[in-house]
């Protein structure tokens, strides 16, 4: 994988190798570094290796590293999560002997746009290079719909959606008093949340913006932002409504703050495949109001 810092596909990755059988020995290979799901890993008994290849280039001994870890663990199975992750994956697993390879997708359409070249060419030579894996696994129908339409053509689809701890997620009134008393939220109060990182494909923008007209017909309205980088929003944020829009940044305890919600929106524009934090609020209980991007429609249906 990429990393293992925050975000849906490795708090996937992490919660399925943790949860799955001891018949099973997995390996862990972060293209950068341990990020914050290293260590939850270790502690499943699960070895992790670094590359520590810096984002966005291309690093010779990070391919060497890769190679020798392939070389000296002998997997029978190489699953690659991410764009990158499947072009270096496909290309070391091959010169490393793997007999199988299967590639993760975890978006639909993703607008390149808003990323760096070397991403975009990426995706280009996956899309060339479709044929080559055993099979391309996705978390979402939009996400093999979207790739499909780009030319991705691979010997096998398979659909794997994401999968919940349902006891990290549900109501609870104690959390519920617990943030609204933390943010000097009355407990009357109407609190819409959206818990994602800060992210042109996420639309922090759009939320904003029709938040402030909610706000200003609607005085008891609040809205609780969590995720990387969100309190940078801050400063952007008119000086009359600052007392009630919360940019809290990265959280570790977003299952109470979701319990705190009496609606959760996902503004997301484009990019979205399976996205958990839905599913997460769902599990919760509370109102949800969602773009219809990537597989957002199917899981209000299911």
């Amino acid at each position: 994988i990429t990393g293992l810092g925050k975000g849906g596909a490795e708090k996937q990755l992490t919660q399925l190798v943790c949860s799955s059988s001891k018949k099973v020995h997995h390996h862990v290979i972060s293209m950068t570094n341990e990020g914050i799901h290293g260590d939850d890993l270790k502690k499943c008994g699960v070895s992790v290796t670094c590359l520590h290849m810096t984002p966005g280039r291309l690093s010779l001994k990070g391919l060497w590293r890769l190679w020798r870890c392939l070389r000296i663990q002998k997997p029978n199975i190489l699953q690659t999560w991410l764009y990158h992750a499947d072009l270096l994956g496909l290309i070391v697993g091959r010169l490393s002997k793997v007999p199988h390879i299967a590639w993760n997708i975890r978006c639909s359409h993703m607008d390149m746009g808003h990323y760096s070249r070397l991403s975009a060419m990426v995706l280009k030579f996956n899309t060339f290079l479709s044929r080559c894996p055993d099979a391309v696994i996705t978390n979402s129908h939009a996400g093999r719909a979207h790739h499909m339409t780009l030319g991705y053509n691979p010997r096998r689809w398979v659909y794997i959606p994401n999968g919940f701890d349902s006891s990290f997620f549900e109501p609870s009134v104690n959390a519920r008093l617990a943030v609204r008393t933390a943010l000097k939220i009355k407990q009357d109060g109407l609190v819409v949340g959206m818990v994602a990182r800060n992210d042109p494909m996420k639309d922090y923008n759009t939320l904003l913006h029709a938040m402030y007209e909610v706000m200003l017909a609607k005085p008891r309205v609040h809205l609780i932002v969590a995720g990387s980088y969100t309190q940078l929003l801050e400063s952007a944020l008119p000086i009359s409504l600052k007392n009630r829009i919360h940019c809290l940044g990265d959280r570790s305890d977003i299952p109470d703050i979701l319990a705190s919600l009496d609606l959760f929106v996902l503004s997301s524009a484009f990019g979205v495949g399976f996205p958990n934090v839905l599913g997460e609020a769902m599990l919760t209980e509370i109102h949800c109001i969602a773009t219809d991007v990537g597989d957002c429609n199917v899981l209000f249906k299911e």
